[in-house]
């Protein structure tokens, strides 16, 4: 059997089930992403403007309450960024080393 279409009042009863918080800013995203751009430049491009497409829920201001950076030792600096470096070395000198004594010689040498 065929079930029997539903009515307009019964469609709308169903999607109002399944809304949720969310999906008003969704509804905003769309509006904002299809909405024709006011001004043009001389070349025909869109003029954007600060601020112009917000969105709910995008990056806000800055709270600017940010911890001050601690202050650093220009010699202990020094030394580690030293203490790395020589980490690279000996790597790159370990890994030549490796590479010379498992030379293969393939065929057709």
């Amino acid at each position: 059997e065929t079930p029997a279409p539903r009515s307009e009042e019964s469609v709308v009863e169903a999607t109002a089930e399944w809304n949720f918080g969310t999906d008003e800013g969704w509804r905003a995203v769309q509006a904002v992403s299809q909405s024709a751009p006011a001004t043009f430049t001389s070349a025909g491009l869109p003029r954007r403007r600060r601020g112009e497409q917000l969105l709910p829920g995008s990056a806000g201001p800055s709270t600017g309450a940010t911890a001050p950076r601690p202050q650093r030792d220009a010699h202990d600096v020094r030394g580690r960024l030293r203490s790395f470096q020589q980490g690279i070395e000996r790597g790159r000198h370990r890994t030549a080393q490796a590479a010379e004594t498992n030379h293969e010689t393939l065929e057709g040498e």
